[in-house]
Formats: structure tokens, sequence, C-alpha cells
């Protein structure tokens, strides 16, 4: 950062030539795509003219409200989903961190309040309905693991028949599925703790035990992302 005169150095510049690049390799490539967007379309359009040093509490609250209203022909956000607030405060307390500013602004202004969503589930009825017709659903197996284990939706995706134990009852974790830049890829889960064994359902066990062979040794098209053809898997329609 020695080359670097915090007098001059604008956010634009900081933003893409410097903070970006020296976080890139710390931290989950779909939190890095995060990152990118945000300064992309919104950070430095905002305040990429701007000196870093000149950078206001106040300024920021006003560009929260204007995202809140549809900022320069934008989407409306939603206090759920101003999720900039994240990436500015970390970049600028990278900057303080990196003495190039002496505070962080971000850490002063006041970012819109996410209200708690309310949370529906199905009943045991609806769960049931769902799931009556193992022989005419090719994601039944899909649809149960989720129901009986609760892991996260790209950890399911990534499992390899190889991850499924129907002797000892276990499916082990080791990846995850997910979105970077439009596109599939497999990843790290998403904590340290997420790499875990679980144990599997009787009526799981089962499942696996009845799928076909062809399907067990691996097939691309059963596993989805190995093959050309990928999927789209969509809950059917009852």
């Amino acid at each position: 950062m020695s080359d670097l005169n915090p007098a001059a150095i604008t956010v634009d510049r900081f933003l893409r030539e410097t903070w970006l690049p020296a976080v890139k390799g710390s931290i989950r490539s779909t939190t890095y795509s995060s990152y990118e967007m945000h300064v992309r379309c919104y950070l430095v359009p905002a305040f990429g003219h701007l000196d870093l040093q000149l950078v206001t509490p106040p300024a920021i609250n006003a560009f929260y409200g204007q995202l809140l209203q549809g900022w320069h022909g934008r989407r409306v956000l939603s206090p759920s989903t101003v999720r900039i607030h994240a990436t500015l405060h970390r970049a600028l307390r990278d900057a303080m961190r990196w003495e190039l500013i002496l505070r962080n602004p971000a850490g002063a202004a006041d970012p819109p309040r996410a209200p708690r969503p309310e949370i529906t589930v199905w009943t045991s009825a609806q769960l049931r309905l769902f799931l009556r017709d193992p022989a005419g659903d090719r994601h039944y197996r899909l649809w149960l693991f989720y129901v009986l284990t609760g892991v996260r939706r790209g950890e399911a995706l990534a499992l390899r028949w190889s991850d499924i134990d129907p002797v000892a009852g276990t499916a082990a974790i080791r990846r995850s599925l997910v979105p970077v830049d439009h596109r599939l890829v497999f990843g790290e889960p998403k904590t340290a703790r997420g790499r875990r064994l679980i144990g599997l359902d009787r009526q799981l066990v089962d499942a696996f035990g009845r799928a076909p062979v062809s399907l067990r040794r691996g097939s691309p098209r059963e596993e989805g992302c190995r093959g050309r053809r990928r999927p789209r898997v969509r809950a059917p329609r009852r």
C-alpha cells in the first residue's frame, strides 16, 4: 500500500485496483462475486468520483435512502436485500486498517433495518401429499433428502453417490454447488463445520438403495453438473 497517496486516491481506484485484488484470495468465490457486483453496480457509480477521505456518513445514509426508492432508475431494493452496506463497511474498514483513512464512515452510517421474515412451513399432511409418488418423480430422492436431513440446497445438489454409505447409513457433506457469475461451481461448505457426516433415516437408505444401478455408478445425467446437460430442478406441481 506504500505507493498510494491517501490524500489523492479516489473511491473508484481504491475499490477496483486495491481492495478487490487484495481480498480476493482470502474469501469464498461467492463472497468475492457479491463484493465485485456491489462495487461495479452501486459503490463506484455512487462514490467512485470522490476522494476516499471525503466519504461521509450522511452521504452514505443518503445513498441507502435512494436505494430504497429506486436509485438512478435501478430496481427498488428492500431493506432485507441492501447487503451493500456490509461490502462498503468491509472495504472502508480495510482502508482504515491500511492507514488510508482515519476512521470508517460506514461505521457511523445507519443502514436500513431488515424486518424479520415470517417463516411458513408445511404441515405433515402437505408434506406427505408432496412426497406421495416416489415412482413418478425423478427427483423424489432429492426432495426426501432435503426433508429428512435439513441440509442446505447446494450441499444436497453437490452430493455424489460415493458420498452415500447405505451400509453405515451415512452421507458425507464435503462440498457445495453454488452460483458464481451466472454459472454453477463446486466449492467448500459455507463454514468449517460444514464438512460433516450425517446419519440417514431408514427411509432414505431404502430410497437410495432402490436407485437404478446406472445412476449409482455416477451417471452424469443424475449428477447434473458433470454432464453437458444440466437440468434445472423444479418442484413438481401437486
